[in-house]
């Protein structure tokens, strides 16, 4: 994508179309620093993700920067770069914040910091700006984990790069290993939650709120589509979710291209953790044959009955309940 501007035809378009006369504000860096509406400035669209990867959150703070906004307008400027998807509008590489509270304030314009840069490049900044709030959510650092190291992947591949990435390309580094330097963080650690990216949109949720540990998370990511669809169908019906040890099973499971249907998935999920050896397998082996047909809730209610009048059985017959105790 071609994303050289052309400064004089820019100003043109923004001032004169506003009944202006062009002007421009000096900036170290020599962009250009425009006032224009927060309408004209739409959201970071990455490729892997389609939006930037942290979602504004219109909490306390939120409130807080609205009314300041209404009272004295915003002072630092949103960087933006020209939108290749759409004529006239500018994408957010930073300031995704001030432009909806911008928005919510109903002023008239912002300023904006109008920068070139390629795809790839505006990944990472839209990314870097990403990883330092405290706020962030397991989903947000996966995704911004993945869509950086996709950018730094590609940036790899090419020959026109910063001096900097040319020692790290010279080096022979791993992207991986590089943002894990650049981060301060295992190469594991990042591997882990970019292996978030791959779990369904609810199942993430989950692991945001906190119903799902983090490590649960990764096991279940390995889980194919379908695998996932089927284990969600039983978290939500049946009001159960894995342990680590039961994640782990499924993993395994899946790995060797086992059925992972509803039914294997809601009786896997019933064991009780901690190693009894009551797998689905082993259950569904000492049922009877016709037994074995029906679906699963039917299945569970055979196997409860089945104990519950062996337990009348035992009581009737206290030499037998002695033997078991012995």
């Amino acid at each position: 994508m071609d994303n050289t501007l052309d400064k004089d035809a820019l100003m043109n378009s923004i001032f004169l179309g506003q009944g202006l006369q062009p002007q421009t504000i000096d900036h170290p860096s020599g962009d250009i620093i425009a006032f224009m509406s927060p309408e004209e400035l739409v959201d970071f669209h990455s490729n892997e993700l389609g939006r930037q990867p942290y979602q504004v959150r219109e909490d306390a703070d939120f409130a807080k920067l609205i009314e300041s906004i209404m009272q004295r307008g915003v002072f630092e400027p949103i960087i933006v770069r020209p939108d290749a998807r759409e004529t006239g509008k500018y994408e957010i590489i930073s300031g995704h914040r001030r432009r909806l509270a911008a928005l919510r304030a109903d002023v008239a314009n912002v300023p904006v910091l109008i920068q070139e840069m390629d795809d790839d490049e505006a990944n990472i900044r839209v990314c870097d700006g990403n990883l330092h709030r405290e706020d962030i959510k397991p989903s947000e650092k996966a995704w911004t984990y993945r869509i950086k190291l996709d950018a730094m992947s590609r940036q790899g591949k090419r020959t026109d790069l910063t001096c900097a990435q040319v020692e790290h390309k010279l080096e022979k580094k791993k992207s991986v290993q590089v943002l894990a330097e650049e981060l301060e963080e295992s190469r594991a650690q990042i591997q882990r939650y970019i292996r978030l990216t791959y779990l369904l949109p609810e199942l993430l949720d989950m692991v945001d709120e906190g119903q799902l540990k983090f490590m649960i998370g990764v096991e279940l990511s390995y889980l194919k589509q379908p695998e996932q669809e089927a284990l969600l169908d039983v978290i939500t019906c049946d009001r159960v979710k894995p342990s680590l040890e039961q994640a782990r099973q499924l993993k395994q499971m899946s790995k060797e291209k086992r059925a992972l249907t509803i039914d294997v998935i809601h009786v896997l999920l019933q064991k009780e953790p901690g190693g009894t050896g009551l797998t689905a397998g082993y259950i569904n082996k000492l049922l009877p044959q016709d037994i074995r047909k029906l679906p699963a809730v039917q299945k569970k209610a055979y196997t409860q009955a089945a104990l519950e009048h062996y337990a009348v059985y035992l009581k009737e017959h206290p030499e037998k309940q002695q033997e078991w105790e012995n």
